[in-house]
């Protein structure tokens, strides 16, 4: 714009000045320069090419350092480039403005929360948001299964565009899963499911599905976990050739769980943890309990062992205040030793590991940002810390919130150094720099949100990383962390745990197993009836209390009662087998496993 007004000026140099307005001249006489553009004005199409081209350039060829200034400077530039690469996506995977849209956008959101993506629309709003989806998912899940067919014979290969596209798909299905921003539907992807079963049955790789990889949110929940399930029971199957052949026999004191299962677990070889172990139970007096271990042995010693473990007494685990859900204690170094802490941690990941690899659900319920933690395979997820310090420390939380919209004028009249104070398991004051000579440093509105980031990471990673990582090494004994990479926080939990809702009788019938029961008599078609009937008109707690009878869980499994194995039985036992006079039935309700 100004090149074309110099060039006009020079045709009409003369008139110009001598028609000039004085009003118009500075006060040394000058005339003034031409306001600049508008730099709201947003880009025009080939504007945006353009710079959707320079962008793909810069992160592939540039270093870390300019990659990183040039798209912090593109995601906050008034100009709105996100906003512009999105109105002219071709929504090709190598198409430059997408391939731009999704570095940018990833970079924005980094700098927003969920709260705010939702309520300001910025960088972009829902619908926006959600045609990202909708575009994107099938173009690269076609990719991703044509790469697959070749990957036998040519290791897949890595286009530029991979992983900013499958990033972003990533980075909004976290938010989703935090806060929802499409339903739980728009990230499937049709035909999906049959794919990666199809490609299961036929290959005989050890690799992942690259869609399991990149995608995995695109197939649905029970396919994964299916997946899961006979991922763990293929490596068995292969271990059991090796040292794992015979069955590990394990005995355990009653109400002595906790040490019986420390001393026996946590000796183990990675081989036999994963291979089968059985159970013997040795009661007051010490004598052997009856009973074959089925499975239902082994159920009952690893949920009372789980119960034993994240007591509140043992101090290994603490919960939040408000959601109730659990994260590992930082003050256990202090309570139980800085060289027996990990230890306990490492012993506590072999039990839940294995609890996931055999079906059995565990009660405790864990923190959002520690599943995040070992989902990730021991990475923090630092984007989110802040976000995930509201569940540990609400009053924290708040204050660093404030303090991040505090008037900048003002944030030094606060008196705040870049240290951080708290009190410890026994009550003493603890105060840690959080640079060096922290207690030097004041905090001002220029560096006010590095030491935000700072007291998060203090009290959610530099408190934690020592018994967390310990508790993933533990986990890594018991199965294979890679599996765990392909479910969000909330479907690792209901791997874990199973579901929280009330047990689903009506489940629990379709899968039953009846035994010495006949269709034809009327009688035991009573019997059937009435027992069903019975179960159903209990409450919550005491459904959970009659399958904990029968499968030593209290939960349905993730897959729901189809899955139980052995399966829920009824059986039932003439009298005459004890005794009794006459030929009335009666209903015994037990797993075979018991």
């Amino acid at each position: 714009k100004k090149k074309k007004k110099k060039k006009a000026s020079t045709t009409e140099e003369d008139d110009a000045s001598a028609e000039q307005d004085p009003s118009s001249f500075d006060e040394d006489g000058s005339v003034p320069e031409e306001e600049e553009e508008d730099t709201t004005v947003p880009f025009d199409t080939a504007g945006a090419h353009t710079l959707a081209k320079f962008v793909t350039t810069v992160v592939a060829r540039a270093d870390e350092a300019s990659k990183f200034h040039v798209l912090t400077c593109l995601a906050f530039h008034r100009k709105d480039p996100v906003r512009a690469f999105y109105a002219t996506a071709a929504w090709r995977l190598d198409d430059p403005s997408t391939v731009a849209l999704a570095h940018v956008l990833r970079h924005a959101l980094m700098a927003v929360d969920d709260a705010e993506l939702r309520a300001s629309g910025d960088p972009l709003g829902l619908f926006e948001l959600r045609t990202i989806v909708a575009r994107l998912k099938d173009p690269l899940f076609r990719h991703l299964c044509a790469a697959a067919e070749t990957a036998t014979a040519t290791p897949l290969g890595s286009p530029p565009w991979l992983a900013p596209i499958a990033g972003l798909l990533a980075d909004l299905h976290a938010r989703s899963c935090r806060r929802a921003l499409a339903p739980a539907d728009a990230w499937i992807v049709s035909g999906a499911s049959a794919a990666i079963a199809s490609e299961a049955r036929s290959s005989s790789s050890q690799t992942q599905h690259p869609v399991l990889t990149y995608m995995p949110q695109c197939v649905p929940f029970r396919e994964r976990a299916k997946l899961v399930l006979s991922g763990v029971s293929s490596s068995r199957h292969t271990e059991e050739t090796s040292e794992a052949t015979h069955k590990t026999l394990i005995t355990v004191r009653r109400g002595h769980v906790f040490r019986d299962g420390f001393d026996a677990i946590a000796s183990l070889s990675r081989d036999r943890l994963r291979g089968r172990l059985s159970i013997i139970f040795v009661d007051a007096f010490g004598r052997h309990e009856a009973g074959v271990d089925a499975g239902g042995l082994f159920k009952e010693f690893w949920t009372e062992l789980a119960a034993a473990v994240f007591a509140p007494d043992v101090g290994l685990f603490k919960t939040s205040e408000t959601s109730l859900q659990m994260y590992p204690n930082p003050d256990a170094a202090s309570l139980h030793g800085a060289r027996d802490a990990p230890a306990l941690f490492k012993f506590v990941g072999r039990v839940v590991g294995k609890a996931v690899a055999e079906g059995v659900t565990l009660q405790p319920r864990f923190n959002r940002f520690f599943l995040a933690f070992v989902r990730r395979g021991g990475r923090f997820d630092f984007g989110a810390l802040l976000d995930d310090l509201a569940a540990v420390d609400p009053d924290l939380h708040k204050n660093l919130k404030f303090l991040s919209l505090y008037d900048a004028a003002l944030v030094g009249d606060l008196g705040l150094t870049f240290q951080v104070t708290h009190d410890d398991a026994f009550g003493r004051v603890v105060t840690k720099d959080l640079v060096p000579h922290g207690g030097d440093r004041a905090v001002t509105a220029a560096n006010r949100f590095q030491y935000v980031q700072l007291v998060a990471k203090y009290h959610l990673v530099d408190r934690l990383a020592a018994n967390a990582t310990a508790f993933v090494d533990g986990l890594a004994d018991a199965l294979d962390l890679e599996l765990l990479r392909m479910f969000s926080e909330p479907e690792l939990q209901l791997l874990i745990s199973g579901a929280e809702d009330a047990v689903d009788l009506e489940d629990l019938e379709r899968h039953t197993r009846y035994e010495n029961f006949s269709s034809v008599l009327p009688a035991d078609r009573r019997l059937v009836q009435r027992f069903w009937a019975v179960a159903k008109s209990l409450d919550k707690r005491d459904k959970a209390m009659l399958l904990k009878f029968a499968t030593s869980c209290e939960r349905a499994p993730p897959l729901g009662f189809a899955s139980l194995a052995p399966p829920f039985t009824l059986r039932k036992v003439p009298l005459d087998d004890y005794g009794a006079a006459g030929s009335t039935s009666s209903a015994s309700s037990s797993s075979s496993s018991s």
